[in-house]
């Protein structure tokens, strides 16, 4: 009979009978080895094969086949927002998960939540973040999915342009396109 198990996780597998002697066929994740059971770790469905030695030179092969759901394997999407002069960017995180149960996202900062999607997530301070979205089957056996994400910090626009050579806001470029701008004196007339 067929054995369902989670993905990665140990499996022991048992075979009975009247054989002197059991041989485990090698296989994915398990070597050719001997005894009644083997204990393996499948990551997907894998068949196992196993040939009962008698003692009259009989060798049947029987095989037992471990079924990995995989189904609700994980996958997401990260979208930023909040291109607002001034302000801090915020991450959503869409899922795209199928058939999964039950959602968990840690997002690198030690935070973890359990919606499906998370929208707006402010990363307090800029940097490289691991994000990790593990979904779980109606068994419970969980699938994990991890991407790094790049928090920026707010995008912030200087207000004031001094075009003496000294180095400091010398230049003034305004990086997003579509953009109007218009310079005032130190009294507020249009220049």
């Amino acid at each position: 009979p067929d054995v369902e198990a989670c993905s990665g996780m140990s499996t022991t597998l048992t075979v009975t009978g009247g054989a002197t002697k059991y041989r485990w066929l090698g296989a994915p994740g398990l070597p050719e080895t001997f005894g009644n059971s083997a204990t393996v770790k499948p990551d997907s469905t894998t068949t196992y094969t196993i040939e009962g030695l008698y003692a009259d030179g009989c060798k049947p092969v029987r095989q037992i086949t471990v079924v990995v759901d995989r189904t609700h394997e994980p996958n997401f999407e990260i979208l930023k927002s909040g291109e607002s002069c001034n302000e801090p960017f915020l991450y959503g995180l869409v899922n795209k998960t199928r058939s999964a149960t039950k959602y968990e996202w840690d997002l690198g900062t030690g935070v973890t939540l359990t919606e499906t999607n998370i929208e707006n997530f402010l990363y307090e301070t800029p940097g490289e973040y691991s994000v990790t979205l593990t979904s779980y089957n109606a068994a419970g056996c969980p699938l994990s999915l991890t991407r790094k994400l790049q928090a920026e910090p707010a995008f912030i626009l200087p207000n004031v342009i001094t075009p003496n050579g000294d180095g400091k806001n010398d230049f003034f470029h305004v990086p997003v396109a579509q953009s109007k701008l218009e310079i005032y004196n130190r009294w507020g007339k249009s220049l």
